[in-house]
């Protein structure tokens, strides 16, 4: 199992999204988004609670060291007191995030 983590911040706000995969299958295995949001109450999204489990939506290219998302849609995993995981809506991952390949 690989994994691959990206943080930023500004001032006290942060985001990290950290991604699980199977180097052998080449498959996104979990991937985890964390940034505290003040609006909805959430602080993290998931998808791939299991290694049984993939992210729809999630490619890996490990040469190039590419990992893109289309459409990827991850649930809310983690909130604060004033929310229920039931009220916060999914997020959507679009883009594209590099690394250097390993």
């Amino acid at each position: 199992v690989g994994v691959i983590s990206w943080n930023e911040s500004t001032g006290s706000h942060v985001k990290v999204v950290t991604i699980n995969f199977n180097i052998a299958a080449n498959q996104v295995t979990r991937i985890i988004f964390q940034s505290p949001d003040t609006v909805s109450g959430a602080d993290i999204w998931q998808c791939g609670v299991s290694t049984s489990v993939t992210c729809p939506g999630v490619s890996i290219n490990q040469c190039t060291g590419l990992v893109t998302f289309t459409s990827t849609s991850l649930p809310a995993a983690s909130y604060s007191a004033n929310a229920s995981l039931s009220s916060i809506s999914p997020i959507a991952l679009n883009g594209t995030l590099s690394y250097t390949p390993f």
